[in-house]
């Protein structure tokens, strides 16, 4: 396998014994096969080497996280795992205790790292809004993922205050519960994304991570 980015969207391709491309993957392990001197992407096969990614995307409650992770994971037909349908399944609806917290963020852990495990790519979406929940999943990187992208949504306190107010379908997160996080959140400390909800629409927010998740590996 070759190491190089032809047009900067293949990561890594295979060569006959003449040099010429027969196929490649990209980082978001979609098979593009190089005809008629162009690539083209196709989903039905992946190299048995394939490339595994881990995306976080984090932030307070009401940035909107989960618009964004559901959105790009539908786009990069990857997996993504969402803390309120977590908790949901666990019969925790509605419970933002430090207990049940920890239940969840191991949970989600647990799934995470058996897709990482079987070769697939995982987009996680939940607040991360303490060093002790971002820990582990950091440490999947040396074992599990070929490449960790975080993604951190912020957005303006009037805009989240209107967004926690309106009824969504598996969260109940309102206004104090925003509080409470904000005021025990610990800032982030690995190299990340940073996108503002409030300044940006759905389609900017998706191109510019597609960007960041074409940039070097963390």
């Amino acid at each position: 396998m070759t190491n190089i980015s032809p047009e900067g969207i293949i990561h890594q391709v295979q060569t006959d014994l003449a040099g010429k491309v027969i196929e490649g993957y990209d980082i978001y392990r979609c098979i593009f096969v190089k005809k008629d001197g162009s690539y083209q992407r196709t989903l039905e096969h992946f190299p048995e080497n394939r490339i595994t990614m881990l995306i976080i995307i984090s932030g307070l409650p009401g940035t909107g996280k989960t618009t964004l992770a559901r959105a790009l994971a539908k786009r990069l037909s990857v997996h993504h795992l969402n803390s309120d349908m977590v908790r949901d399944e666990l019969n925790r609806r509605g419970r933002y205790d430090a207990e049940t917290k920890a239940d969840i963020y191991r949970e989600m852990f647990h799934r995470t790292s058996r897709l990482l495990e079987d070769g697939a790519t995982v987009i996680v979406d939940a607040t991360f809004h303490q060093a002790a929940y971002r820990r582990p999943y950091l440490e999947l990187i040396r074992s599990r993922a070929d490449i960790l992208k975080w993604i951190e949504l912020k957005s303006d306190e009037t805009l989240i205050r209107r967004r926690v107010n309106r009824k969504r379908a598996y969260s109940e997160a309102d206004f104090s519960v925003y509080e409470k996080i904000k005021k025990a959140y610990e800032p982030l400390e690995v190299p990340h994304l940073e996108l503002y909800s409030d300044d940006l629409n759905l389609e900017e927010m998706l191109k510019r991570a597609e960007g960041y998740l074409k940039e070097g590996n963390l």
